[in-house]
């Protein structure tokens, strides 16, 4: 960043720190509001959702063998397995959509290849178990989105597999097992 460009940053965050309407009642109340939604956030949605998922990668961690990983999920594995299993596994694996993320970066930690691990990532979301209740509970058909899913997300994955695959042997000096 150019020192020009971190001046007038540093003059525009200053001029919007001097005109902030901290005389007006509506502010505050806004200043209020965001920190009762932070305080909720701590509360509910990181004790009930990110720490489970983070316990959850960290089981994957230590108590799923690489080999089992690398068997079902990995490079070598037949991609007619490898996605399919990678993209139903969000089912049993995701609590919800935001720890999709940390399970993400385990399974492809314990060597699964990045084409399976992009179809948990993408259908992690769609097919976790609170999306599944929340489905079923406000729709009839509550099998669509967890069926549509899987299908949908593999051509994804296997073109991002792809096309990393690619760009990994363009690189020199790069090893090929990382992403």
């Amino acid at each position: 960043m150019k020192e020009r460009t971190k001046l007038a940053l540093i003059l525009a965050v200053f001029a919007a720190c001097w005109f902030l309407p901290t005389g007006s009642e509506r502010f505050w109340s806004a200043v209020h509001e965001s920190l009762s939604l932070v305080n909720w956030y701590a509360q509910e949605h990181v004790l009930l959702c990110l720490v489970p998922a983070f316990f959850i990668a960290g089981a994957i961690s230590v108590f799923v063998s690489q080999g089992a990983v690398m068997k079902y999920l990995g490079p070598k594995a037949r991609k007619l397995v490898a996605y399919p299993v990678a993209a139903v596994s969000g089912t049993i694996l995701a609590v919800c959509s935001c720890t999709v993320l940390p399970l993400f970066a385990s399974i492809h930690k314990r060597g699964a290849g990045l084409g399976p691990a992009t179809a948990f990532l993408y259908s992690g979301p769609a097919i976790n178990i609170l999306a599944i209740i929340l489905t079923a509970a406000s729709s009839a058909p509550s099998w669509a989105s967890p069926v549509r899913s899987v299908p949908s997300r593999s051509p994804w994955s296997l073109a991002c597999s792809c096309t990393s695959s690619s760009a990994r042997k363009r690189l020199p000096g790069r090893p090929t097992d990382r992403w």
